[in-house]
């Protein structure tokens, strides 16, 4: 568990970083990204909750980016993530 945590940290770090370097840009797709694999790190650690909502931000940042009905591979990969995340939490 101690890797995870420290996956956490840095994957946290990464959040923030980009958060600053974009600050200018609410949607953009470094900080979907950082929140994409802050979600994996997070559903490794069983923090269902918290993978989920990681998901959903880097889904709707993805899908303000690309447009809600486009097909786009970044938004497929969110909305991948986020549905497994549901399954997952449905299966408690």
């Amino acid at each position: 568990m101690g890797q995870l945590y420290h996956a956490l940290e840095k994957n946290e770090q990464s959040l923030q970083m980009r958060r600053a370097i974009h600050r200018h840009s609410k949607s953009h797709p470094e900080i979907a990204t950082s929140l994409n694999n802050l979600g994996l790190v997070y559903r490794e650690m069983g923090n269902l909750d918290k993978a989920l909502d990681a998901h959903k931000q880097s889904l709707k940042i993805e899908q303000a980016i690309h447009g809600l009905d486009k097909p786009h591979p970044a938004i497929a990969s969110s909305l991948n993530n986020f549905g497994l995340m549901l399954k997952r939490i449905c299966r408690g």
